[in-house]
């Protein structure tokens, strides 16, 4: 064998990512993903398998999907996926996007709750003060002006405070 025939690449990172997959991979977010999206036979990676690609992404500081496998190449993807096969190529933006469309249809709320109670599950997490939306507080009910076609909630300015019931908890962590 001839030195000058062997072709050196430089070497690639892996930083903090394999951690990152490795929790994925405890929860098992691409099972969650795959069963609630489904698998379509025609894609040569799955939707599971494109989240967990987005999110190795996030963790890289990269948080639009444009070339994404452009930013990711820096880093020996095949290490931190645990998968001698793996080609980033199929990674491309019309993939992710496609992914995002199948998350969109399947309703991320039903994919959250689910990885929410798996994490629990994984990891034995106290639930005894649990506050699941951290983001919107929403109203249900019928509204006694509903047969009225000229009334709409929006549009109501006068809001009876003393009707709405709060509930707050402070957890504090050390």
């Amino acid at each position: 064998m001839n030195l000058n025939d062997l072709e050196l690449n430089p070497p690639k990172r892996l930083a903090h990512l394999p951690l990152v997959m490795e929790v994925l991979r405890q929860i098992g977010i691409p099972d969650i993903i795959d069963s609630a999206c489904g698998i379509d036979p025609r894609m040569k990676v799955s939707h599971g398998e494109c989240v967990s690609i987005i999110i190795a992404g996030v963790f890289a500081g990269e948080h639009g999907l444009w070339r994404l496998q452009d930013r990711l190449d820096v880093y020996d993807m095949a290490t931190v996926m645990q998968d001698s096969g793996f080609c980033l190529k199929e990674f491309h933006d019309v993939r992710l996007g496609r992914c995002l469309d199948a998350l969109y249809r399947t309703g991320p709320d039903k994919i959250l709750s689910e990885v929410a109670f798996r994490t629990i599950e994984c990891h034995d997490l106290n639930t005894d003060f649990l506050s699941f939306d951290t983001t919107t507080l929403s109203f249900y009910g019928a509204y006694e002006e509903e047969g009225d076609p000229e009334w709409s909630p929006e549009v109501e300015s006068t809001v009876d405070l003393s009707a709405v019931p709060v509930e707050h908890h402070v957890i504090m962590i050390p």
